[in-house]
């Protein structure tokens, strides 16, 4: 959760850092509609989607490891909030 946290804050400092075109610079060439964005953005979520079909083991995988921390905190709910105070401590 906290990773997801810490990449939206550095991903939206990249964003306000980045040069904004002046409209004189802009070129008919440079320009995205929104439909393009839209199509765009679909076509990628079409292929997230379809990523455990490719790879059925990575996903797999995946699944396993993010269910391991889960199953090990719930055992003992002392060495959950032990390792959520550390996890904290860490930032």
């Amino acid at each position: 959760m906290w990773l997801l946290v810490r990449m939206a804050f550095w991903l939206s400092l990249v964003i306000a850092l980045l040069p904004v075109a002046s409209s004189q610079q802009e070129t008919s060439a440079s320009q995205v509609g929104a439909i393009d964005a839209l199509s765009a953005a679909s076509a990628a979520v079409s292929d997230i989607r379809q990523f455990c079909v490719r790879q059925p083991g990575a996903c797999a995988a995946g699944s396993q490891a993010r269910r391991a921390p889960v199953r090990e905190a719930t055992d003992d709910p002392a060495e959950m909030l032990g390792t959520a105070v550390h996890l904290a401590s860490n930032f």
